[in-house]
């Protein structure tokens, strides 16, 4: 066994191939536990799986399975044989056969099966008592009906067989056909080979043809075509005769084939083709029926093409030996050609007293209406019908003449019309495959097929949403595929140079990955087959299966190998320029004007001279798609010349108009305007990057609103691309044509710019924050301070801007941004002002703000992270350490070790990531706390392969730093948030790094003692986080239940107290359920402690038994219960009677009733029954 793999970008797919059948032994074995299984459901079910996962091993290498089929099948027989008179037995094996059959196919296993006379009747008595009805083992009668088809043909007549008293035996097989042909299963498949093998008999068809014909007018005349049920009633009809005309002698059935002609085309009517299955059989049907009206004639092989050499490498082999007779290029010499074809005329010629004998031939009128019908079944909707009409046209014309098969070619081409549908297209493309397969498309015929062919390469139809043409283009890529392997190299050279050329460009440029990867596939045979395609062997070896399957390395890595071919160059570049910029699709005419941009050092004259001036009339037309492709594809062409100094002055004068004529059209307004202004953005930048000379020009301005508009625009994909275009404005054109800086503009745009962060919407803010992120520093080197102010204002949330985490989010990352771009080395910006910004970005990691998309602080708080990462590694590298000092890093690590250890996986790696790689910088960043511990536990080795998203990986290495007591209550509120969360996998992996870091300081008392005088303190503050509530009092009990805890806090009981007591101040007037039932469970933990922490928390949980919640009365009187078990809560004596009440006691029941049985267990509890703290009761 070999076993192959091959490990892509995205995926690692893994593939098993076997060079011999390797399960044979275990088949065997499994067989023989057959009789032992049976009669056990799940034994069965397994055995049955066992088998089908062996063949399912060979779905794909079904022949390995033939040195052994016969044993196999043999084994299975003789069981049967053995368990005849065991229905649940021979079932079982008839499935085991039917996997044979599924796996290697029924023909194969058919001739395998025995047929002797003394199996006939055996398996037709077994068949006969079958169960119609019996769903559950249909694959016994599938298997039977196959395995009777062979046995019916024993070499003897029938009536011989028969005995007295029982009807003939031909009556009863083909009545037991006619009963499964009309099921609805998979035994309608075996039952119309058993009735065309037994037809096929000549003792039978003399007698029982004409009947089968009354049965089927009959069927047919009869059915009801709405009825899914008489539905498959016909497609057991049409089924049995296709089957009949494809085994029974053609000399038998030809004196009837204008009868079954007439009553398909009578009978069934036109409705049926919205059916996939009756349209099928009904095209299968009728090319049988054609190919009764043409005999198989050995002259009528005489006309078609003789494409010689059918072995690869034989092809190969002539090619090589005759390298004279092909120019550098790649294309045939002309003297060579003629020779060829020459010699191909002379063969021609040496055929004509046949070709004359062919042409005398009648062909009967009935051929010519199927073949009518199987053209229009190439326009059917459904795929199979149109494959099957291919196929069927195909065979019937390898039995014509040529001028009949001429008629048929241009039947076929006018489909290929822009009236016709995308079906139309896609049945002409096979049935073209098909003929040039057969060879029955002469060379002559080649120049109007190829351009067909061509033409549907790139067909492309737009409904709507939709789009349709993927099939025809996969079609005409089979197509070429077949024509390489039917021609000649002589005969198809006049054709190399325009289809190697469509072809590469599919490969390519197409927008569909299995039309990529056809067309490459068709661009590999040809190269082997003709071996004229230029550099084909360099272009096939890089423009492979697996490179094809990243269109964007299509569009900008192999595009630019290829036309690097002096070959392609310029087909590629127009194809891009002409066809792909005015895709449909946006992320197709985008890629394409990127890739014009990498492709245009190929072909600068070109560019030049050709394609920009037709691309700037483009910017004109209707087409919306082609309009705004024209628009990309000169910002990315024009940005690629000027860094060459090869844009010419005309060309810089027609690329400012654009604007205005763009704007005098209104091309901007409505939907179609956001295409478009999402293309003049990308113009502008282009501009602004090639720095085109148009300082000071009046356009500027005009452009400078237009970004103003893009960035306020509802839609963010407007807004997005706005925000480079207006960065790149301004790097170059507040300078002045002699590179002088225009200081009063500069100001104004900055002015303007920070003025318009005060925005009354969250998306104008998110724009113009990008725009200050990306912005040049000299913009704000004369007013840091206002620009710094003005940013850290948007990182703060207010009334109006509580909501608005993206602009926050967005704003922390143009803060560092901006900080980077005024630049760290000079004296720009104070120690003053850098150390105001550590506050802003330490406070962005307490934004825990929610809203209907849940907690959307959680983005806040990541760009916070990377922004402490970002701007402490800048001033690290500018020396600036005097900034940093130990109190702010202190609190920048205690803050990320929170985010570390709380629930979100997506907040939490990047916590990590951020907290290695402030720990790890280089240069060391200065006054970590802790920095050699750190270092130890995580260890530049430890860190680099760990999956930071998963929890078991990050939770074990966090939970050391609690070693450190300044990190406790950050952690502790972390912690709490996962171990106390509604995540099964966080909760999980938190409470046990946490538990088996307790156990591991299992003696020392002060750790666990400091660690829940830790979570006191936040208990202390309930009120005042809200937030974590529900967390904290799940974290709680989960420490109070841990026994380590536990034996510790024994010793310091009014820390207890006092977390009970905060406990019971923060829940007593809550409504919220969670958080009661959260505070049961700490009553109950705290039960297990003396008094007087005992007393408080029963007499807690007494006054949870008159809540005015029947769930949380229900709640308390079970957890009272359960802590019984556990704990000496009373005295033995009062157990029992305690117990009875809390269980028997319907707590759903009205107050007033349940408070006779809350005072009787109060007293047994010895606890008051009013309320702690003298609060008003509750009844």
């Amino acid at each position: 066994m070999a076993v192959v793999q091959s490990n892509m970008a995205v995926e690692c797919e893994t593939s098993i191939v076997f060079n011999e059948f390797k399960h044979f032994d275990e088949f065997n074995s499994l067989v023989e536990e057959v009789c032992t299984s049976v009669g056990d459901v799940r034994k069965e079910e397994m055995l049955l799986t066992k088998f089908t996962v062996i063949f399912g091993w060979y779905q794909e290498q079904p022949h390995l399975l033939d040195p052994h089929l016969t044993a196999m099948l043999g084994k299975c027989i003789a069981l049967i044989y053995q368990n005849i008179d065991s229905p649940r037995t021979y079932h079982f094996v008839f499935k085991i056969i039917h996997l044979m059959i599924n796996t290697r196919g029924y023909k194969c296993l058919v001739r395998l099966m025995p047929h002797t006379v003394d199996d006939l009747e055996p398996v037709l008595d077994l068949l006969k008592t079958q169960d119609l009805n019996d769903h559950d083992n249909w694959q016994t009668r599938y298997v039977l009906l196959l395995w009777l088809s062979i046995v019916i043909m024993v070499p003897f007549a029938l009536e011989r067989l028969e005995k007295q008293g029982k009807p003939p035996l031909s009556e009863c097989v083909l009545n037991e056909a006619k009963k499964h042909v009309v099921l609805d299963d998979v035994t309608q498949d075996g039952a119309a080979y058993l009735l065309a093998k037994l037809i096929s008999r000549p003792d039978v068809y003399p007698s029982k043809l004409e009947d089968l014909f009354l049965w089927a007018e009959c069927e047919l005349k009869d059915a009801n075509y709405d009825s899914h049920k008489d539905q498959m009633r016909v497609s057991g009809c049409l089924r049995s005769f296709a089957n009949i005309c494809k085994i029974v002698p053609r000399a038998v059935l030809y004196p009837h084939a204008s009868r079954l002609l007439n009553i398909i085309n009578t009978l069934i009517p036109e409705r049926i083709n919205k059916n996939v299955l009756l349209a099928r059989l009904r095209t299968k049907l009728i090319q049988r029926i054609g190919l009764l009206f043409c005999p198989r004639r050995a002259a009528a092989a005489s006309w078609r093409y003789q494409r010689g050499f059918r072995s690869l490498m034989d092809n190969l082999s002539s090619i090589m030996q005759s390298q004279t007779n092909v120019l550098c290029g790649g294309d045939m010499c002309l003297s060579d050609a003629a020779s060829s074809t020459e010699s191909y005329l002379t063969s021609k010629t040496q055929g004509n007293e046949e070709k004359d004998d062919d042409e005398i031939i009648d062909v009967p009128d009935e051929v010519a209406d199927v073949i009518d019908q199987l053209i229009d079944a190439l326009r059917s909707k459904f795929t199979y019908v149109r494959w099957s009409a291919a196929k069927g046209l195909g065979r019937i014309c390898s039995r014509l003449t040529a001028p009949f098969v001429d008629d048929v070619l241009s039947a076929i081409l006018n489909l290929c019309t822009r009236l016709e549908p995308f079906t139309a297209w896609h049945g002409a493309c096979f049935a073209l495959a098909e003929l040039g397969r057969r060879c029955l498309l002469l060379p002559e015929k080649l120049p109007e097929v190829i351009p067909v062919v061509l033409t549907a390469l790139f067909y492309d139809e737009k409904s709507g949403d939709c789009n349709f043409g993927s099939n025809v283009r996969d079609a005409a890529c089979y197509c070429c595929w077949a024509f390489a392997r039917a021609y000649s190299a002589s005969d198809f050279a006049c054709h190399v140079h325009e289809v190697s050329r469509k072809l590469i460009l599919s490969a390519l440029f197409d927008r569909e990955l299995n039309v990529r990867r056809a067309a490459a596939a068709a661009f590999q045979e040809n190269v082997g087959r003709q071996g004229q395609f230029a550099n084909g062997i360099e272009i096939i070896t890089t423009v492979d299966y697996f490179a094809v399957g990243s269109i964007s390395n299509c569009y900008l890595n192999l595009s630019k190998f290829v036309a690097g071919f002096e070959e392609y160059t310029s087909a590629v570049i127009e194809h891009l320029a002409f066809a792909r910029l005015g895709h449909w699709d946006e992320n197709i005419r985008d890629m394409a004007a990127r890739a014009l941009n990498k492709l245009t050092p190929l072909a600068v004259e070109q560019l030049q001279q050709s394609i920009l001036p037709k691309l700037l009339h483009n910017v004109g037309s209707s087409d919306l798609y082609m309009r705004q492709g024209s628009v990309l594809g000169i910002a990315e062409v024009i940005e690629s010349l000027s860094a060459t100094n090869s844009l010419p002055g005309e060309i810089v004068d027609s690329i400012v108009e654009i604007f205005s004529k763009l704007e005098e059209r209104k091309h901007f307004h409505g939907v179609a305007g956001e295409l478009m202004r999402r293309a003049c953005c990308r113009l502008i930048e282009k501009v602004s990057t090639s720095k085109l000379p148009l300082h000071e020009h009046p356009i500027l301005e005009r452009w400078r609103h237009f970004l103003d508009d893009c960035l306020i625009h509802k839609e963010s994909s407007v807004a997005e691309p706005a925000i480079p275009a207006f960065a790149a404005f301004i790097s170059t054109y507040t300078y002045s044509k002699d590179g002088v800086l225009r200081k009063d503009y500069r100001d104004q745009l900055l002015a303007h710019l920070l003025d318009c962060l005060n925005a009354k919407t969250e998306s104008n803010q998110v724009g113009y924050l990008g725009v200050l992120s990306q912005a040049p520093g000299f913009l704000f080197v004369d007013d840091v301070e206002t620009s710094l102010r003005a940013i850290s204002a948007c990182c703060r949330p207010n009334k109006q801007t509580v909501l608005w985490g993206n602009a926050r989010q967005r704003a922390l990352s143009a803060l560092t941004e901006v900080v980077k771009n005024i630049g760290l080395e000079a004296d720009t910006i104070s120690d003053s002002q850098l150390k105001s910004l550590y506050p802003v970005l330490i406070g962005s990691l307490a934004d825990y703000t929610t809203d209907s998309r849940g907690d959307i602080g959680s983005i806040v708080r990541e760009a916070g992270m990377q922004a402490l990462l970002d701007f402490s590694s800048s001033l690290v590298k500018a020396g600036r350490l005097d900034v940093i000092d130990s109190d702010i890093m202190e609190q920048v690590f205690m803050q990320v070790a929170r985010q570390a250890v709380e629930k979100i996986d997506r907040t939490r790696a990047t916590a990590c990531q951020v907290f290695v790689g402030l720990l790890h910088h280089e240069p060391q960043i200065p006054h970590i706390p802790h920095v050699e511990a750190l270092m130890n536990i995580f260890t530049e080795e430890a860190v680099v392969d760990i999956p930071w998203r998963v929890a078991e990986s990050t939770f074990p290495l966090f939970v050391q730093l609690l070693d450190f007591p300044d990190f406790y209550y950050q952690l502790v509120l972390g912690f709490a948030v996962s171990v106390g969360g509604v995540t099964e996998n966080t909760v999980k992996a938190s409470s046990a790094a946490l538990h088996d870091y307790i156990v591991k300081h299992e003696s020392d008392h002060d750790f666990i003692y400091g660690l829940m005088k830790t979570v006191g303190r936040a208990f202390t503050s309930l009120n005042e986080q809200p937030r974590v509530c529900l967390s904290l009092l799940k974290f709680l009990d989960f420490l109070l239940c841990d026994p380590v805890v536990a034996s510790c806090m024994e010793s310091h009981l009014p820390l207890v107290e006092q977390m009970v007591s905060s406990t019971w101040k923060h829940i007593r007037l809550s409504t919220e359920i969670p958080k009661l039932k959260a505070s049961i469970d700490i009553y109950g933990a705290v039960l297990q402690f003396p008094d007087p922490v005992r007393f408080k928390a029963a007499q807690y949980l007494t006054q949870s038994l008159r809540h005015r919640y029947p769930i949380i009365r229900k709640t308390a009187a079970s957890k009272l219960f359960e802590c019984l078990l556990l704990y000496d809560v009373v005295a033995p004596e009062s157990t029992e009677e305690l117990s009875a009440l809390l269980t028997e006691t319907v707590w759903e029941q009205d107050l007033a009733e349940l408070k006779p049985t809350r005072l009787r267990i109060c007293e047994l509890l010895g606890v008051p029954s009013t309320r702690p703290d003298s609060a008003a009761s509750t009844e």
